[in-house]
């Protein structure tokens, strides 16, 4: 039986056509990645994970469309989002039937991001895509045509194993080394699969080292506080998830003490 939520995959695009604007925008994966997560963190959702792999996908199918001025999620190869996604390397869950759990979002148009997002939230196929429980992961592809117009590609999806954490909801700095860790769960296979692949966690521990041994398990909650050495630099939190069949994942993420950027690129690992 299809697990009822499975509506928040809903494929949906949108072609703004409009004058062109001269506005540029500097690092525009960065400033949806922003968007998108302030968004979800407003309707009380964990952030999104950045995955390079959804971004090859995403950034694929962008670079298509700028290069053919197409509106479609079918790429000019015939590839569908699911395709491109699975192409990358993306190894989603499926649904009882075996279709990816993966969806995508684009936008086409003159305008900014601001109003590419501004449409998403607005149109219930695309908001259930930013705004979904189901999906932790997204890859955004960005391209511009000869005459100016924008291409915007969200993709969407969730991993076995794979349950992002976010430090201080994603902050790169930090003055005090009290902080709090947001959680994601497995909510696209609650039960899991198999002896590996976890369903919905009930327990976690938390270490500033990579090695869990003989610490205490506490519930699974949303949000939990931490407390990082109090040593200025980066410091990295890693996470062991259990669920009720005892099957665990680990995720980490990383965060500066004091001034700095992190050296670590990616907040999760492993993710690619």
């Amino acid at each position: 039986m299809r697990n009822p939520l499975r509506a928040v995959i809903l494929i949906a695009c949108f072609v703004l056509l409009s004058f062109p604007t001269s506005a540029q925008e500097p690092d525009p994966v960065v400033t949806w990645q922003i968007l998108v997560n302030q968004a979800r963190l407003e309707e009380g959702l964990a952030p999104y994970g950045f995955s390079t792999l959804l971004t090859a996908a995403a950034q694929r199918h962008a670079d298509d469309l700028a290069a053919h001025q197409i509106w479609s999620h079918t790429g000019s190869d015939g590839s569908t989002p699911k395709q491109r996604i699975a192409e990358a390397g993306y190894a989603a869950w499926t649904w009882d039937g075996g279709e990816l759990i993966a969806g995508e979002n684009f936008w086409t148009g003159y305008g900014t991001i601001e109003d590419a997002m501004a449409f998403f939230l607005k149109d219930p196929p695309h908001r259930d895509n930013i705004l979904s429980a189901i999906y932790r992961e997204i890859g955004i592809g960005v391209a511009t045509d000869t005459a100016g117009r924008n291409y915007y590609v969200l993709d969407f999806g969730a991993r076995p194993n794979m349950l992002p954490i976010f430090i201080n909801d994603g902050a790169v700095n930090t003055d005090n080394p009290q902080i709090a860790i947001r959680l994601t769960n497995e909510e696209a296979r609650p039960g899991g699969e198999g002896t590996a692949y976890m369903g919905r966690a009930i327990e976690i521990r938390i270490s500033n080292e990579p090695e869990f041994d003989d610490l205490p398990w506490q519930p699974w909650e949303p949000l939990v506080p931490w407390t990082l050495p109090d040593t200025p630099g980066e410091h990295t939190v890693y996470v062991q998830f259990r669920d009720a069949a005892g099957r665990t994942a680990t995720s980490a993420a990383s965060i500066v003490l004091g001034e700095g950027v992190p050296i670590t690129p990616t907040p999760i690992l492993p993710s690619p």
